[in-house]
């Protein structure tokens, strides 16, 4: 699945890897707006994900130990979640999920696209280096050799 996905990133518009990342903005749990320009200078992880998406349940535990385990070196891990709030926030309560959150609905399918995700894999993950380049796009669960 990952080659077909090299294959659509060649689309006008859609970054790729080595790519400076496009700007986006979506709101959180608490209903703000955050652009994902508020994390630049640090190591980002971008997963894309929904409530309904059985391997996005299953690797976000993990997601969650990675970002606490690397916090202090300037890691983030940033949930993009394709669905509406209350069901976010249930799941997020019921798993302990506790690093950022943003809410995207249909919005957050366009800003998967822009970062190559044409097919509408979930989940879907972007890591973006301190400068905000694309280092990493992987689509379906990754682990944590992987990140």
């Amino acid at each position: 699945m990952n080659a077909q996905l090299a294959e659509e990133t060649s689309a006008p518009g859609v970054v790729t890897t080595g790519d400076h990342r496009p700007d986006f903005a979506l709101s959180d749990l608490s209903g703000q707006t955050r652009s994902v320009s508020e994390w630049d200078g640090q190591v980002i992880l971008l997963n894309f994900w929904a409530t309904w998406c059985a391997p996005c349940r299953k690797e976000m535990p993990e997601l969650a130990e990675v970002h606490h385990a690397f916090a202090d070196r300037g890691f983030a891990v940033v949930g993009i979640a394709i669905d509406s709030l209350e069901p976010v926030q249930a799941f997020i309560t019921e798993l302990g999920i506790d690093y950022p959150m943003l809410i995207g609905e249909l919005d957050a399918i366009e800003v998967a696209r822009q970062f190559g995700n044409r097919l509408g894999v979930l989940p879907y993950t972007v890591i973006l280096d301190r400068n905000g380049t694309v280092v990493l796009m992987h689509a379906g669960e990754i682990d944590r050799a992987t990140i």
